[in-house]
Order: C-alpha cells, then structure tokens, then sequence
C-alpha cells in the first residue's frame, strides 16, 4: 500500500471469507488512521456473521488480540458465490446463523435450519444472510463500542471456540457449535434455561452432528486442565474469574465468577456427551 502510495481517499476491497475481510479491515482501520472498506463476502460464514463491526487478527497464539472497531461503508453478498462451494461450507456457516437465532429466540429460522440440515427442504439463503445480518446488527448498533455487555451477546459458544481453533486448529465454524454445545449443558447445570429448551437445543446439535461429525475427536483431545488455564485469558474475563455468555429461558445472560467446579463437572459432562 505503501509502495503503490495509497492515500487517505485510496479504498480496500476484500473479496472473500471471513479471514480475508477481518485482515482486510484491520490493515483499513490502520492505514492512515483508517480508509474505507468494502467487503464482498464470499462463504456463508462471511456473509452472516464477519462483516459487521469487528475486525482482528491473532498474536501470538491468542485469538483476536489486535484488532478494531471498524464498519465497512458498503456490503455486498451475492449468494451465487455460494454455489462454488461445497455442503459444508454452508453448514459451517449455519451455525453462526443458529448463534443469532438462539440470542434472538427466532424460532422460525431456527426450523428453516432444522429443515435443510434434515434434508427435508432447500435454504433460503437471502431469507437466512439478511436475518443473521439483522440479528448482528441490533446487538452491535446498541453497543459499538462493547461497553454495556450487550455486544458481548455475540460471543456466545466463542469463549471455549477460541481456544478449539488455537489448540485443535479447527475450523471458527464448528469450533463455535462445540462451544454452543458447552453453553448449553453450562446453562443447564446453572439452572439457567430448562429441561425443555436443553432437548430442543440438542435435537438441532443431532442434526449438525450428523453433518460434522468431530465430536468424538474433540472429547478425546480436550484436556480440562488445559482449557481453563487458558480460558482465562478470554477477552470477555476479568482477573481470575471465568466470564460466560449463558443461555436463558428468555434469551441469554452474560454470567461472571462462574466457579472451577462448576466447570470441571461441566466439561466432564461435555467429554462424555452421546449425540
């Protein structure tokens, strides 16, 4: 950029997945103390969920340690992209889908997803971005800025995929719906969602598993000990207390000075799940 005397009007453009528009938009928020940026995603999990508000990259074996917060002026998501890619890509990207429709209690999409991944009907792509892009927005727009705990709604599942992604080199896709996985048997145990909404949460992580089917792998790679050591330097924790967004039976709770014990008997619970 330098080379080619980029200037202060100069505008990136990033064509591609969520790790192209995140380094894109961080080298944007830098550059000259920032230039515009246009984002054209090009994978489901782009076009739901990276494009809004953050940009960051990884230092130093953390997971989104330098970054910003930086909109792009315009984006563009064309679901034709969608059809070079393979199935799962899309149930990747899904999942992030799910996150939003979790935080939001729409159950109408939540069933649109139940639906695709049970083969029972197609995905309405536009119907599903535009939503997920909607949910994203209403949690950001309130608080840019991730002061008041709202943002911090969209680290759902994030908090133990951080370190799935850094540990296991797993895909953000799945890493994130192990996570969601955890919060749930988490906000179960904390008595914070009920029998009911734990079952119909299940009953759609059997039909992702059906399609990703890393679970085992997972359990047998997880060392607790480990995973706690360096939960603790999530960016939504403070000190030495554990910090988890959690669901709830109305929609979700961000829970602080959560206990080792509560956690060890959770991940145990977790490493001996059956799906």
């Amino acid at each position: 950029m330098i080379t080619y005397k980029l200037n202060r009007k100069s505008c990136l453009v990033a064509v591609g997945g969520g790790f192209v528009a995140d380094i894109t938009g961080f080298i944007a928020s830098i550059f000259m103390r920032g230039i515009d940026l246009i984002q054209i995603p090009t994978t489901m999990m782009s076009m739901s969920d990276a494009v809004i508000g953050k940009v960051a990259v990884n230092f130093r074996g953390l997971k989104n340690l330098l970054g910003s917060f930086y909109f792009p002026k315009f984006v563009f998501a064309d679901t034709h992209f969608l059809k070079t890619l393979p199935e799962k890509e899309t149930v990747f990207g899904l999942i992030e889908v799910w996150k939003h429709a979790l935080l939001v209690q729409d159950y109408k999409i939540i069933q649109a997803i139940e639906y695709y991944l049970s083969g029972c009907a197609k995905l309405d792509e536009t119907q599903i971005i535009k939503f997920s892009l909607e949910a994203k927005r209403h949690f950001v727009e309130v608080d840019y800025n991730d002061k008041m705990g709202v943002h911090k709604a969209l680290s759902l599942g994030h908090t133990l995929a951080n370190y799935l992604e850094l540990t296991f080199d797993l895909r953000h896709g799945p890493a994130v719906f192990y996570g969601i996985i955890f919060v749930a048997l988490l906000s179960y145990n904390l008595k914070m969602i009920n029998k009911e909404k734990f079952e119909n949460i299940m009953q759609t992580v059997k039909l992702f598993e059906n399609k990703i089917g890393l679970l085992n792998n997972v359990q047998g790679k997880l060392r607790v000990v480990d995973v706690m050591h360096r939960l603790k330097f999530d960016k939504i924790n403070h000190g030495n207390f554990y910090t988890f967004v959690v669901l709830t039976n109305g929609s979700f709770h961000i829970k602080k000075g959560i206990t080792n014990a509560v956690l060890t008997n959770v991940f145990d619970q977790f490493k001996k799940l059956k799906i």
